[in-house]
């Protein structure tokens, strides 16, 4: 068997589900916090299949463990969100892995539900200083993308947002900040430019924008990111439209938008603004159940 972190020789198992092996205490560990503790039930569940003597006994059970899948790839990418954005690079990696292993068993070994996953390794590689592993996900990300042939601005987004962070990584500012635009670009032609999901586009392209010294246009970016949060909150709704109901991940990236924009009108005595719309954050927010009011 192989260890669930670093495919070495394992032969320590999960007491839980008993289908995850881990080479050391360490890394059965860190896999508990990362994701395991969330998915450990469901990955039983997926060990416990017996024998179906009808087709129709087989198709339901295939439709079930491909929903037990799903969650367990969904709660990975929760868990996976939550530690890159909280600085647990660490942790974020087991999570990241756990959902790329899912996705790739329900959809689909070329599929684009494997880019978001390899985002996250990306990611959290970045974090860790692994850099050049970094690249190498990005790469496998943009690969699937490519041979997907897909033209979704969604994913365009999200692989210009890793190159960007990558690039600013290694301080090369001028790229970082092509790679921000095209991410605030992709995003404007998935969501609308005044989208929420838009902000953190915004805000690393600001990013990028303040280490070239374009001040002005940074604190433009900061404040068109709260006034976007607070037409979300306060802006009337249209008749007939429906509010878009922010996701587990998106509320994570959320609260770490909003808490940066908050910390850096506040080291220039500028946090009114900020203030407002953090302060709009209704409890629900926590629990991914938030909806324009």
């Amino acid at each position: 068997m192989a260890c669930e972190l670093c495919q070495k020789p394992a032969l320590l198992l999960c007491t839980g589900c008993r289908c995850a092996y881990y080479c050391c205490d360490d890394h059965q560990k860190t896999a508990w916090a990362s994701v395991h503790s969330k998915v450990c039930r469901l990955v039983g569940a997926l060990g416990s299949a017996r024998a179906f003597c009808t087709l129709e006994e087989r198709r339901q059970r295939d439709e079930t463990v491909r929903q037990q899948k799903l969650r367990i790839m969904q709660t990975s990418i929760m868990c996976g969100t939550r530690h890159i954005f909280s600085d647990r690079p660490g942790l974020a990696m087991p999570a990241a892995k756990q959902a790329l292993t899912m996705a790739a068993e329900v959809f689909g070994a070329s599929s684009v539900e494997l880019i978001r996953p390899f985002l996250m390794l990306a990611s959290a590689c970045v974090l860790l200083g692994e850099l050049n592993s970094a690249e190498g996900y990005l790469s496998q990300g943009e690969w699937t993308l490519i041979y997907a042939k897909s033209e979704d601005h969604a994913l365009r987004a999200w692989l210009f947002r890793g190159w960007g962070q990558l690039l600013a990584a290694r301080r090369e500012w001028v790229q970082a900040k092509w790679c921000c635009a095209e991410d605030v670009h992709h995003c404007a032609e998935a969501f609308g430019p005044q989208d929420v999901r838009c902000t953190l586009g915004y805000f690393r392209l600001a990013e990028s924008l303040l280490q070239m010294e374009k001040f002005d246009i940074v604190s433009s970016l900061f404040r068109q990111i709260v006034t976007i949060w607070q037409q979300y909150f306060y802006g009337e709704v249209e008749e007939g439209e429906v509010p878009h109901r922010l996701s587990d991940p998106e509320v994570i990236e959320a609260l770490h938008v909003l808490t940066l924009i908050r910390k850096s009108f506040t080291s220039t005595g500028d946090d009114a603004a900020a203030g407002s719309s953090l302060a709009a954050l209704p409890p629900g927010m926590a629990h991914g159940s938030v909806v324009k009011v």
